[in-house]
């Protein structure tokens, strides 16, 4: 378990100690604003790992111009040997020692945007990456797709449903159009529809990352705890090194109370966003304190201190 863990895991344990949650720093809303903007220009149809290069890329550079706006033309001078790696943290440009923390403020910046820009969570909430039957070759069932497209955006899901249905129609092997359908459905809350759509997309492509999940969200909406964690565990044996699966299972596990698979799940789900550069870690981050909170009201922090002495973290007095 990385270090950043093993910070978070001791912070959440002083924040229960304490009972109180640290004051939340305010950020300036033109950093915010302006990642917003960058963000809202990343095509959806991209991987989840460019994604979030991407996404990291956006907040940098604004935690970067607000830095430096003072300077402005000083770092017109400097800006064509100007490069950022995703290992820099400071950066002296010129010979006018000024220094910039590349990192400073990113978390609760990546907080604050998952809140604040519609746009983050629009993208993160979208896989479009292509695969096979992703498409259609049929101009009619692209036709119907693309209208379906319009009527969902505009969030009008019947009427998103109807064109994405014919859609299906004209090409059984549109996979993007049975993924679409079944969003529509869910957001009926019409699980069981949503969950026929999602297995017919996954019969075209059985490692659909997209369906999968969205399968296991349905199953979880449903109060379906025993096929939601099938679901679950599937998506990890097939994608083991995406936190989707890993987050989701912890929830089911919490709240069914199996705090001690709960805490590892949640665990591994925090390290894989953190790697990712996801702004979904804070979620996990959230579980964890969660499970310390229920585990303390059923005088079960037994099962925290033996994950503790596992990872080598404080334990929490009983």
């Amino acid at each position: 378990m990385n270090s950043f863990f093993k910070f978070i895991c001791l912070s959440t344990i002083a924040l229960l100690a304490n009972h109180s949650m640290a004051q939340e720093k305010t950020i300036n809303k033109t950093i915010i604003d302006d990642a917003c903007s960058c963000i809202a220009k990343i095509k959806y149809n991209l991987s989840k790992n460019v994604k979030n290069d991407s996404i990291k890329s956006c907040i940098t550079s604004s935690i970067v111009a607000d830095q430096t706006r003072d300077y402005v033309e000083q770092i017109k001078k400097s800006i064509d040997t100007l490069k950022i790696t995703a290992k820099d943290t400071v950066l002296n440009i010129g010979d006018n020692n000024i220094k910039i923390i590349v990192d400073k403020d990113y978390d609760e910046i990546q907080s604050q945007l998952m809140t604040d820009c519609p746009y983050l969570k629009a993208l993160l909430d979208t896989n479009n990456e292509e695969h096979e039957h992703s498409y259609s070759n049929k101009k009619k069932a692209l036709a119907f797709y693309d209208e379906g497209e319009k009527y969902y955006n505009q969030k009008k899901y019947d009427l998103a449903i109807v064109e994405f249905n014919k859609a299906v129609v004209a090409d059984p092997k549109f996979a993007f159009a049975w993924d679409n359908l079944g969003m529509c459905y869910r957001k009926l809350e019409r699980y069981k529809e949503a969950i026929n759509c999602y297995k017919k997309s996954l019969d075209l492509d059985p490692k659909g990352t997209m369906p999968l999940m969205n399968m296991a969200v349905a199953y979880d909406y449903l109060n379906d705890n025993a096929m939601a964690i099938q679901t679950y565990t599937q998506f990890i044996v097939l994608h083991p090194e995406d936190p989707e699966g890993y987050y989701g299972i912890s929830r089911i596990q919490n709240t069914t109370g199996d705090y001690a698979n709960a805490l590892e799940n949640c665990a591994k789900a925090f390290e894989l966003y953190e790697n990712a550069s996801s702004p979904y870690k804070q979620d996990a981050i959230n579980v964890l304190r969660e499970i310390v909170v229920n585990l303390k009201k059923e005088g079960k922090i037994s099962i925290y201190n033996a994950f503790a002495e596992k990872h080598g973290l404080d334990k929490i007095k009983e």
